[in-house]
């Protein structure tokens, strides 16, 4: 689950194909915030719908390097085994 600043739909493109279920942004009401955690916990996908329409018509923002990160966050590694993994400091 992503709860994030940034409402640009090619950033939840690659999100989701980096296998994220939850992409939220951080203004959206508790209530809103709170109902999409529910729905990741009980395994269904949660999308902001202002970015949900846009976000396969949007160029790709994430560099192959970040859409790596965010497979290793995806399948569960902890920041320290992701700059382990990826030589970062």
């Amino acid at each position: 689950m992503i709860v994030t600043t940034f409402a640009r739909p090619g950033y939840l493109r690659r999100a989701l194909d980096a296998g994220v279920r939850g992409y939220v942004l951080k203004d959206a009401p508790a209530r809103v915030l709170a109902d999409a955690i529910r729905t990741v916990c009980a395994g269904g996908k949660a999308i902001a719908p202002e970015l949900a329409a846009e976000a396969w018509e949007a160029a790709d923002p994430l560099t192959e390097r970040e859409r790596r990160i965010l497979r290793l966050a995806g399948d569960g590694s902890s920041s320290a085994e992701i700059a382990r993994q990826l030589c970062l400091s």
